[in-house]
């Protein structure tokens, strides 16, 4: 009894750290995961942000871009459309910006894109998706589009011309596991919090500007796979406890104890004179 009293406390407080230290760890990734979510945000604004200042310094600055902007047509305004369209390519291939970007100008209803890194869609995709979806429907500002792929928008408008970029979400995974150390199983973008699972820790981040959340799952078995298993053995080793400890007494009581006492009796009996 005195066993069971002194090592079921010990064991019940070794289960107890043990939980501890498994919520201490997953809240480690937590932060972890948060904290390059959010660089992952801001660089992927940034880019875009810097896409708007590059087209909006060239169209005031660029001769050929003056020439396109008075929408006049003609000999003049194609020869000034391709060598603007070169110019700007030429830039924009070398600077730290979004993946795509597109100038529409209205009384020409001509349309020029950009694309540095958008994957596999076709240039006859991209160009119907932004007339369907950005032209004909007067959008403006940040938003996020799934279709052709995930993609991360923002426009700017005025009666006579439209631009902006697109940022590729497509790779965000690689992105982000580059500052990991746990593997990334899954990222979405979804209109409400992704929901967790046993097997996956997940971190959802509300995107404020295109309005989605952001949510990365990685393995929990990498987070705190080892610890966890360290307190289940506990827990195991208590629930055994429970059981054969009061065996265990039994056993020492049976082996040890009655033949004490029997030699005991004895004892007595020599002294008495029995």
């Amino acid at each position: 009894l005195i066993v069971l009293i002194w090592v079921l406390p010990l064991n019940l407080l070794a289960i107890a750290l043990g939980n501890i230290a498994v919520k201490n760890v997953e809240e480690k990734a937590r932060t972890s995961m948060e904290f390059v979510m959010h660089n992952y945000m801001e660089e992927t604004e940034q880019q875009l942000a810097e896409t708007d200042y590059l087209i909006y310094s060239m169209l005031r600055s660029n001769s050929d871009a003056m020439i396109m902007d008075r929408q006049e047509g003609g000999y003049d305004y194609e020869i000034s459309k391709n060598r603007f369209y070169k110019t700007f390519l030429n830039m924009f291939t070398v600077a730290n910006v979004s993946d795509g970007s597109f100038y529409y100008l209205a009384l020409q209803d001509d349309l020029l894109i950009w694309d540095k890194n958008l994957g596999n869609i076709s240039r006859t995709t991209m160009e119907q998706y932004i007339w369907d979806e950005i032209i004909d429907s007067d959008c403006t500002g940040w938003f996020f589009s799934e279709s052709p792929q995930p993609l991360l928008w923002h426009v700017n408008r005025n009666p006579a011309a439209c631009y902006g970029g697109m940022a590729s979400l497509n790779e965000a995974g690689q992105r982000m596991q580059k500052e990991l150390p746990y593997r990334i199983s899954q990222v979405t973008f979804t209109a409400q919090p992704a929901e967790g699972t046993k097997e996956e820790l997940t971190v959802s981040i509300y995107w404020k500007r295109p309005g989605i959340w952001l949510n990365v799952a990685v393995s929990q078995e990498e987070v705190s796979g080892s610890i966890e298993g360290m307190s289940a053995v506990m827990r195991y080793t208590v629930i055994a406890a429970l059981f054969l400890l009061p065996l265990f007494y039994l056993l020492i009581f049976k082996l040890l104890v009655v033949p004490l006492k029997t030699i005991n009796k004895a004892h007595e009996a020599i002294e008495n004179g029995d």
